[in-house]
């Protein structure tokens, strides 16, 4: 389990939580807001 989590990328770990969060948030309170955070991810991941 902890191979697994070294080969990963623990930045990828990390957004991949934010972007479920924020997922969360926006369905739940129905914001718009929310979805800069999700469109600040999507563009930080296509940067690799």
């Amino acid at each position: 389990m902890f191979g697994l989590v070294r080969r990963l990328d623990l930045r990828q770990i990390f957004f991949f939580y934010i972007k479920s969060f924020v997922i969360f948030l926006d369905r739940y309170f129905s914001s718009d807001h929310f979805d800069i955070f999700v469109l600040a991810y999507e563009l930080s991941s296509k940067k690799k």
